[in-house]
This record gives C-alpha cells, structure tokens and sequence, in this order.
C-alpha cells in the first residue's frame, strides 16, 4: 500500500491516481539554464518525479517569458502548484544532474 496523502503535501513523494495506485507526477520547467546557443532559445523541459534527469520538449523559445508561460500552462492544466513544480524538480536534482 502506498502512502496516504490527505491534501497532496509537497513532502508527498508519490501521488494516488483515482485507482488507488501511486504514480510519478510529471511538471514542466524552465529558467536560464535551458538556453540553446545552438537554436537561440530556450527549451522547456519535461521532469518526471524522482527520476534524474529531463525530457526536453521539441521547439525552442526566443523569449524566456514566453518558456515560461507554457510550462506554467502545462503545470496548471494538470493541477499543480508551484510548490508541487519545486518538489518534483528537486526530486529529479537529487537522482542526478538536471
């Protein structure tokens, strides 16, 4: 049996699918960090919850602003807070360089 969490704490490291099983909750991330010399943009990036490392999604963004409000459009779209966006991130920091 899985953890129980009453209201989805940040210190929650799994979230209870309606079914009754635990799933990795996935956010979308961006900063300065995911500038592509390369394409002259920025990327955002797809982070599953406790496993290192990053997806990135195709496309790059020529404004950091404009990166950023997709990946809080995802992140909203799938109810997730700021504070969910920082703990699965931090989970995936811990596994390994993001």
């Amino acid at each position: 049996m899985g953890r129980e969490c009453s209201s989805r704490p940040v210190w929650c490291a799994q979230h209870q699918h309606e079914k009754g099983y635990n799933m990795a909750r996935i956010c979308y991330h961006t900063n300065e960090s995911y500038f592509s010399r390369d394409h002259q943009g920025y990327s955002v990036a797809k982070i599953t919850e406790n496993v290192a490392g990053y997806e990135p999604l195709p496309g790059h963004h020529r404004q950091l602003s404009d990166a950023v409000a997709i990946a809080d459009g995802l992140n909203k779209e799938q109810g997730l807070t700021q504070d969910d966006v920082s703990y699965i991130v931090a989970s995936s920091m811990r596994l390994g360089t993001l």
